[in-house]
């Protein structure tokens, strides 16, 4: 309800995130892409690419943005 969670869904499987960073550090500030190395398999936060509001069309509602980018990752390349 408060929409404090980020859902991220990789391979059928949801993980949770944080939107709000804490006191500890932990959390998202924005909305933003992960990345999943398909090599090591980690998933990344990449906060520092923003996902842009899109235009949808008429009748079309937004509840929440998936974005999810799969490759290998700088250590696996």
């Amino acid at each position: 309800e408060k929409k404090l969670i980020q859902r991220v869904i990789i391979d059928h499987e949801v993980k949770y995130a944080l939107k709000i960073t804490g006191k500890n550090g932990y959390g998202h500030d924005n909305e933003h892409l992960h990345f999943k190395c398909s090599f090591c398999e980690k998933l990344f936060c990449l906060k520092e690419i923003e996902v842009q509001d899109y235009t949808l069309p008429d009748g079309f509602v937004k509840e929440e943005n998936q974005f999810l980018i799969i490759g290998k990752c700088d250590q696996c390349r």
